[in-house]
């Protein structure tokens, strides 16, 4: 009997796994599991947690498709807001700014007073107390970053780089005003999460239930909803010409 790689990811990625998506990050933490689906810098972020339940533990970040394009769309999941009932919101601006302003203030910043909290040898960092005063990818910013001294040096030629050959889209500072179509949204959001998700992690039959799933989200009025992104995004392009 010849073992596949199917049938290893199958015994090491249970159904029960797949649909607890948000767990993937504690998971990891237990040292118990492969891999987990992440970002740039994930690794960085949860080995030292890893490695208390698995002390020779190492992480390696894989892309799919790398010899695609990259393209440079938004910022993502995560991004530094200042709220509108804030009672000072130029002075939450000027302190991200002042941060952001110079090396000196980013490392003071997250992570102290350097021969107190933190010292530099050959250009990386030791932190000489258990957490930072902010979560370091709250302002990551690869001009100022350090890494510590167990992060190999390939894995910091690929961070530095990784958007040098990126491509800025056309997209990119386009906002969806979903004004007109709330309802049909909140109902093929609704059509998404309790059909296409069961057909997406394999739980029913896709030669019998994607065309059922996908006349749902017809008639609960998706073409009209595609059609109004579609006419925005036109707008916000012509307006850049």
């Amino acid at each position: 009997m010849k073992i596949t790689d199917f049938d290893i990811l199958k015994r090491s990625y249970s159904d029960d796994l797949t649909i607890k998506y948000n767990e993937k990050d504690s998971r990891m933490m237990t040292g118990l599991y492969l891999w987990v689906e992440g970002s740039l810098g994930k690794e960085t972020e949860i080995i030292d947690e890893i490695r208390i339940n698995a002390p020779n533990a190492k992480l390696k970040t894989y892309t799919l498709k790398s010899e695609e394009p990259r393209y440079i769309t938004a910022t993502g999941g995560e991004v530094l807001c200042i709220p509108q009932t804030a009672p000072n919101p130029d002075g939450a601006m000027q302190f991200i700014n002042w941060i952001y302003s110079s090396e000196e203030n980013y490392l003071f910043a997250i992570y102290g007073i350097e021969g107190k909290d933190y010292d530099i040898t050959d250009g990386r960092i030791n932190k000489l107390i258990p957490d930072e005063f902010f979560y370091e990818w709250m302002f990551r910013n690869k001009n100022y970053q350090l890494f510590t001294p167990e992060v190999d040096q390939s894995y910091i030629d690929t961070y530095t780089s990784w958007d040098d050959k990126a491509i800025t889209s056309e997209m990119l500072g386009f906002r969806f005003n979903n004004e007109n179509v709330k309802e049909i949204e909140a109902a093929i959001k609704e059509l998404a999460g309790k059909q296409m998700n069961p057909i997406l992690y394999g739980f029913v039959d896709y030669e019998t239930e994607y065309p059922k799933a996908l006349q749902a989200l017809k008639d609960a009025g998706i073409d009209d909803y595609i059609a109004e992104v579609q006419r925005q995004m036109d707008e916000f392009l012509a307006s850049k010409q």
